[in-house]
This record gives C-alpha cells, structure tokens and sequence, in this order.
C-alpha cells in the first residue's frame, strides 16, 4: 500500500509595506513599475494594465471591472476594497499578496502563479485557475461560487 504524506498547511509571508506614497491612478499604464505607492480609491475599469510591475504597493477601494491585468507581477502587496465584476489576472506572478474585503465577479487566473497568497473575507462568484501554479495560497472566511 502506497503511503501518502500528510497536507501541510499553506505557510504564508507577513506582509510589511513600508511608507507608501500616495498615488493617483492616471499613473498606471501597461507594463509600469510601481514601487512603494498607494493607490486608493479610483476607478480602473477597463485600463489596460498588461504586464505591470506592483512592489510593496497597496490598491484599496477601488473598481476594477475588465481591468487588463494579464502578466502582472505583483510582490509584497495588499489589495482591500476592489470591486470587480471581471478581472483578468491571466498569466500573472503573484508573490506575497493579500486580498481582503473584495468582491469579484469572474476572476480569470489562467497559466497564473501564485506563492503566498491570503484572501480574507472576499465574495468570489468564479475563479479559473486553470494550469495555474499555486503555493501556501488560502482563503479566510471569503464566500464562493463556483
């Protein structure tokens, strides 16, 4: 009889953003750098964001439907508050990251990779993480769908 190895529970990083500087939206385009920043409160629907670069950054109460955020790669950062009816994370590297407190229609995280990930109290109605990568990723009192 083949043995099994017990399941560990994922191990995610605390996360510790420095002095974040307040910034405005109308900054972010596709394929930026964003380190250390303070994003809060804009409306990124639709915004072509393919293949940013988040560091150390923090996204709060913002909305986000059909945001383009295939190939992103986002370190060190915490999200709360977004609203998004539909994202699209296709692609993308997501190390040391917290969701928390967001609503998501239809997350699209398809060929992704995540490593230490928390959503915590999130609504998430679908997510497809079809070939996808993942490691010490959890959800934490979130309500899901499909």
């Amino acid at each position: 009889m083949a043995r099994t190895t017990p399941t560990k529970p994922p191990v995610i990083k605390a996360l510790t953003l420095g002095d974040l500087k307040d910034a405005d939206a109308v900054e972010l385009g596709a394929g930026g750098d964003y380190m250390d920043l303070g994003f809060s409160g804009a409306d990124i629907s639709g915004l072509d964001l393919v293949g940013a670069n988040f560091d150390g950054c923090e996204l709060s109460g913002m909305t986000a439907d059909g945001a383009k955020l295939s190939d992103i790669r986002a370190v060190d950062t915490r999200i709360t508050g977004v609203n998004a009816p539909t994202l699209n994370l296709a692609g993308s590297s997501l190390d040391t990251v917290v969701f928390e407190g967001c609503r998501f229609g239809a997350i699209d995280m398809v060929e992704a990779s995540l490593r230490s990930v928390r959503f915590t109290e999130c609504k998430i109605e679908w997510i497809n993480l079809r070939g996808s990568h993942l490691r010490d990723v959890e959800f934490v009192g979130c309500k899901l769908g499909e």
